[in-house]
């Protein structure tokens, strides 16, 4: 087994990329666009030449090096075009260098170990692989009906190219309820511009019927999942069901396809349960927490 760990400027891009694209388990966060944006500096734990890839968010501050969770990134972990075993995950994971004293990894769904200060998590996936009408059967009664009151309110949403509105309405909302700081939202920003440019972000603004901003939406898009990255709605919204519609929306669009709608979520109890009124699946992951010895 040949193990290494890359510095951002050692990574071999290309091969890099080849592995995430083919990956069993590829995710739109480990792409390197995407880490070029959350985490700059990333660097790379390597299996036998690209066979298997571990991206690791780095970063220094108050002099410490330490891996960290980036935002807007839910999954990272080891990916791979089949499934390893686990003694080669934990190998990877036991590769990366003592200088990084904090170390706060998120893995995947695929990435199944037993270890110490490993912190389960909830998300919420829907295959499309049936017709819509199919799947619509498996959403609750009540989910059915804030659907159906959406549709006769006459709500609309239409496809924008940048997520301006959607941030905006978003702060003014609940932004002021959360701790997060104005890079956090550039970063966004610049998730979305760049990830319109490759075709991997799409933008919906929802609207009344006369045209009042509702809500909106950023979704994250592969060739095998369209992922709920960033909700904004107001009050209005909430009452007339506008999420509801919109991921009603995407839903009967992708049906019948190999897609999974992938809600990124939540562990949030009343978010959890809007998630599984869909007929949503529980997909875990898990957070791995170490520390070198004496912090």
């Amino acid at each position: 087994m040949k193990l290494q760990c890359l510095k951002h400027t050692e990574i071999d891009r290309s091969k890099y990329e080849k592995c995430i694209t083919n990956a069993h388990n590829g995710l739109v966060y480990a792409e390197p666009w995407y880490l070029d944006i959350v985490a700059p500096q990333w660097h790379l734990i390597v299996y036998n030449d690209y066979h298997a890839v571990m991206p690791l968010p780095v970063r220094r501050k108050l002099g410490f090096n330490y891996v960290f969770i980036p935002p807007w990134t839910q999954q990272l972990g080891v990916f791979s075009d089949k499934r390893l075993e686990k003694a080669i995950i934990k190998n990877m994971i036991a590769k990366i260098p003592q200088r990084f004293i904090i170390k706060d990894l998120i893995l995947n769904h695929d990435n199944v170990i037993e270890e110490k200060n490993l912190e389960h998590r909830k998300n919420y996936i829907l295959p499309l692989n049936k017709d819509y009408i199919d799947i619509y059967k498996d959403f609750s009664h009540g989910r059915k009906g804030h659907i159906k009151k959406a549709i006769q309110s006459g709500l609309k949403y239409v496809e924008v190219k940048n997520a301006k509105n959607t941030i905006e309405l978003f702060i003014r909302h609940k932004g002021k309820n959360l701790s997060w700081t104005t890079q956090n939202y550039q970063q966004l920003n610049r998730i979305v511009e760049r990830g319109i440019l490759l075709n991997k972000v799409k933008v919906f603004e929802i609207y009344s019927n006369t045209n009042e901003l509702l809500g909106g939406n950023i979704f994250l898009t592969t060739a095998n999942r369209i992922t709920n990255l960033f909700t904004a709605v107001s009050a209005e919204g909430r009452r007339l069901n506008a999420i509801s519609f919109l991921f009603n929306a995407m839903i009967q669009t992708y049906s019948n396809t190999l897609i999974v709608f992938d809600f990124e979520g939540s562990m949030i109890k009343n978010v959890e349960m809007f998630y599984k009124s869909f007929g949503a699946q529980l997909e875990t992951y898990s957070l791995l927490r170490m520390r070198t010895l004496g912090l």
